[in-house]
This record gives structure tokens, sequence and C-alpha cells, in this order.
């Protein structure tokens, strides 16, 4: 299937090329960076935004997220969150904007495929200092001032083609490009496969290079946000439920946070869940169901209107949401002094 997919991948790779040549880069006013990566989804790039998002508004900045919205319910381009309190609802957002805007309360959000117009819309509406173009490494259509990107060491380069060969959107070569570059799940890889990695890295960019991990930030049921004791996650079998880039990597989490799996339920990213697929949950299983963040903001309505009631015995009560937080083991000064400049 490799050899079969690899003409349509250069075609491809020359498709990208052709348009980055015809096209010229807008800027906008205020400072632009970047979060993005070289291959498919699974990198870690929602928690960077988060923690950049997070690290601008502790400096008492005004941050406005651009992201796309991917498979969102709405069209045009949308305040998903005003940094004051106003959200549209995860159906119109699509759900990474929704989640960032959840963790993020005091960063505007935007969500629109025209980045440059849904940056413009909120700085005539907010008092923008600055922009973090979410899911932006690609998107040359807007000028950004610094280029982060998420390399997931458990899976850097795939098998080394462009999609749809592969799972690389663009050649490792393309790292030249970058700031800097985090390398996310750094502690899944042992020693000697991490300097292959960075050697890897080394050898197509100068950027310095952060060794990033994702540290466990609680289990909340997902209707009320009660936190579950661990001895009680610990002491049952619980079903792994998750629609990302990268489930594998999140089941690892699970395990990791002591959980005894039963059954694992893995769809694609960005996949909006159905009355149907969680009856077929309840009727197999009487356990605890644990899921992402990103899952979460998507099956809370979900779960409300399924239930009669909520109590913790109840189907909609047994589910909950496994957070994360971006955590850095090397590299967090130089991570710092890459965007000081830009507070």
């Amino acid at each position: 299937m490799k050899k079969l997919l690899l003409p349509v991948s250069f075609a491809y790779a020359a498709a990208v090329k052709i348009d980055r040549a015809l096209t010229a880069q807008r800027h906008l006013s205020k400072p632009v960076i970047s979060v993005g990566n070289i291959t498919w989804g699974g990198t870690g790039k929602t928690p960077v935004v988060i923690a950049l998002a997070r690290y601008f508004s502790a400096h008492n900045r005004t941050v406005a997220v651009l992201s796309r919205g991917y498979k969102r319910k709405s069209s045009k381009t949308l305040v998903v969150s005003d940094g004051a309190g106003s959200m549209a609802s995860p159906e119109q957002a699509g759900d990474e904007p929704y989640l960032i805007a959840r963790q993020c309360p005091q960063a505007v959000v935007m969500a629109g495929t025209d980045r440059f117009a849904a940056g413009s819309e909120a700085l005539s509406k907010f008092p923008v200092d600055s922009y973090i173009l979410d899911d932006g490494f690609q998107h040359w259509r807007l000028a950004r001032d610094l280029d982060i990107v998420c390399i997931n060491a458990a899976d850097p380069f795939g098998n080394g083609c462009l999609i749809p060969a592969g799972s690389l959107r663009e050649s490792p070569a393309a790292l030249r490009r970058a700031g800097i570059i985090l390398l996310t799940n750094a502690d899944r890889v042992d020693e000697v496969r991490r300097t292959q990695i960075l050697r890897e890295i080394q050898r197509n960019t100068d950027a310095p290079v952060c060794l990033t991990t994702y540290v466990l930030d609680g289990v909340r049921r997902i209707i009320d946000g009660t936190a579950l004791p661990a001895d009680r996650y610990r002491e049952q079998p619980v079903t792994v439920v998750s629609a990302l880039g990268n489930n594998t990597g999140f089941v690892q989490s699970v395990a990791d946070a002591g959980c005894v799996i039963a059954d694992c339920k893995a769809f694609r990213d960005h996949h909006w869940y159905t009355a149907d697929e969680l009856k077929k949950m309840q009727s197999r299983d009487n356990g605890i169901f644990i899921t992402t963040a990103k899952d979460a903001v998507k099956l809370k309505s979900l779960l409300c209107s399924f239930s009669q009631t909520d109590g913790p015995d109840s189907f909609a009560g047994r589910w909950y949401e496994l957070g994360h937080t971006l955590s850095f083991i090397e590299g967090e000064n130089l991570w710092q002094e890459k965007i000081k400049p830009f507070l």
C-alpha cells in the first residue's frame, strides 16, 4: 500500500511547494507565535498551546488563540471565548478551541479557517497583545514571529513518508523554519533512542530542543468536576475511551496513572459521539470510564441528557476525564528565553 501511495505523496509535496510559492503571507499588527508539528496529529500540541496561553495570562497579557476549529458545527469566523466568561458551545467551537477556552479563561479564543481574518476580528474587539496560532506550522498564509514545533518522541517521523503514504506533513528538513522544538513524551523512550531522535533533529535545524512530558492533573467526573480519589480509580477496572491522533499514547497514560484497563474504545481524532455509541457502552460495562479532556467537552452535554440521574453510580456519573499538563524535563529556560520577548 505504501508503494502505491508514494506517487500521491510526491504530488502532495509538489502542490504544497507551488502553493507556498504563490501565496503571499499576511502580517497581523501584533506578534504571532505558532505551535505546530510535521506529522499528522498525536504530538501534544494542545497542552503546549494551553501552557503558552496561561504563561501570557500570568504576565497580564491578553493573548488571542487562533484555531481552525476542525469539525466544528459552524462555518463563519467565531469568537469562542471573549476572555471574560462568555463562551460558544463545544459544537459551535470545535473540541480543541473549546477545551483551550475552558482551560485558559483569560484568553481570547477564535475559530476560523482564515486565521488572518480571525486575528483581525479579535484585535478589533479586544485589547490583544499577541497571538497563538494553533496548529500553524503549515498555515503559510499567516506570518509568524516564532514557530514552536512539537515532535512526539514515541513516533517522531512516522515511516519517513509524506501523507498519504506516511504521516509526515512535511519532511524533517522543514524543521529549519522552527524557532524552538519541544520533544514531547520524551520520557516514553530510553536514552539511546532519545539521542537518535535528537541527532536526526539536529541534522535539520539549529533550533534549541526542550525535552517535555505530560504530568497527571487529576481525574475528575465529567458532569460536575468532582475529583476521583486515586484509590477509587486504581481499585477497579476501567474502560478507556478516546478520539485522538494518538489513542495509544492516552491508553499508556491511563496505565501510568495506576489504572487496571479492562477495555479500550478508540475513535478517529475529533470524533463526535452519539447516543447509540453510549448505549452500547452502557449495556456492556458497569465500571467507570476514563476519557481525555478534549473528549470530555464533547461528552458532557450528551451524558447529562442521556441519564435520568447523575449520581456517582449512574451511567453518566461513572465517566471521568484524565487531565494532563505540560512539564519540562530539560530546557525550560530555553523555552522562556524564546517567548519572553513577546510579553
